[in-house]
C-alpha cells in the first residue's frame, strides 16, 4: 500500500482480511484550530480506506479512480484518539465499485461514508 500523497502525512495501521480494517492515532497536526480532527483529514481517511478496501477484490492490473465521496461528520475526534474503519457494504462491480461504512472511535461513529470508484484497466489509466 503505497501512495506518495500519504507518505509522511499519515501512518495507517492495516489489518488484512475481508474486508480490510484501517486504524490511526489522531495526531495534533491532524487537528484544526479547535483541537478536533480536521474534516479534510477525515475525508482523506475515508477515500483511502474505501479505495484500499476495494482494491484487493479486483485484478492486480485494475486502477481505481474515485468518482464520488460522501462524508457525514456525525461525531468528533481529538489528538490522541484511536480511529478505526468499518465497512458495511462492499460491491466491486465490473466498472463501478461502491464502499460504505464509517470511521469510529471509542464511543461511536465520527464519520459515516459512501464512496464509488471507476475501475479502469492499466492502459486507460495511463491515458489520463
Amino acid at each position: 500500500m503505497r501512495s506518495p500523497f500519504l507518505d509522511g502525512r499519515i501512518e495507517l495501521w492495516v489489518r488484512e482480511g475481508r474486508p480490510r480494517r484501517f486504524g490511526i492515532r489522531v495526531q495534533p497536526h491532524h487537528c484544526n484550530g479547535r483541537g478536533l480532527a480536521h474534516g479534510g483529514f477525515l475525508s482523506t481517511l475515508v477515500d483511502v480506506a474505501a479505495g484500499y478496501t476495494l482494491a484487493p477484490l479486483l485484478p492486480a492490473s485494475a486502477v481505481l479512480v474515485t468518482t464520488s465521496l460522501r462524508t457525514e461528520f456525525v461525531g468528533a475526534a481529538k489528538a490522541g484518539d484511536w480511529l478505526e474503519s468499518r465497512v458495511d457494504r462492499l460491491r466491486p462491480g465490473r466498472r463501478l465499485g461502491v464502499v460504505a461504512g464509517a470511521w469510529l472511535r471509542a464511543g461511536g461513529e465520527v464519520v459515516v461514508f459512501s464512496a464509488s470508484f471507476l475501475r479502469l484497466d492499466a492502459d486507460a489509466a495511463e491515458a489520463i
